[in-house]
């Protein structure tokens, strides 16, 4: 018995915008954006697509930050002591993996580890970490940029406590280790 061949159907308006962004500006391999975006269907958006690649493996070549959104879950209860922030050498500072690129500070109890795009180890912090789950949300400061990713609300966010954190960072990455904020 011979296989019926998949007829692929050209993508809608809105599709075909998704699609643009993500192979223009982003740079994703244009099979892999087409299968993201016929995968979530017609409600897929760009961050929607950007989001599921990125988590799938996929890489991207730059573009923007996507959508800023003021995170609802960061208290100041739940925060590490702005004081023991310190940009971090290493991934887990030699204990876990030791990458030494892509590093992130969890804002929550002060742990280091690289992001998606090295080995991923700050993403399975904020799952399974005990502090991160009992406040029942994580967020962690990237030391290539100064931004700051809530994993509750899956997107690059801001809040009035978090702007202490990140003038704290910078002092710290652009003026050495004796600054404060």
């Amino acid at each position: 018995a011979k296989r019926a061949s998949m007829v692929t159907q050209p993508p809608s308006a809105d599709a075909a915008r998704v699609l643009d962004a993500l192979t223009r500006v982003y740079g994703f391999d244009a099979a892999q954006a087409r299968a993201c975006v016929d995968e979530l269907g017609a409600n897929a958006t760009v961050q929607m697509c950007v989001d599921a690649l990125l988590d799938g493996g996929a890489q991207d070549r730059g573009g923007p930050a996507l959508g800023l959104v003021r995170c609802a879950h960061v208290r100041e209860d739940g925060m590490m002591d702005i004081d023991a922030l310190s940009a971090p050498r290493a991934c887990g500072d030699g204990e876990a993996c030791g990458a030494r690129r892509e590093l992130w500070t969890c804002l929550s109890c002060g742990t280091s580890g690289c992001g998606r795009y090295a080995r991923g180890c700050m993403l399975a912090h904020s799952a399974s970490h005990a502090a991160c789950v009992a406040l029942s949300w994580c967020v962690a400061l990237s030391w290539e940029d100064l931004s700051v990713w809530c994993y509750s609300c899956k997107s690059y966010v801001t809040h009035e406590v978090l702007e202490r954190y990140r003038e704290r960072a910078e002092a710290l990455k652009f003026r050495g280790a004796g600054s404060s904020a």
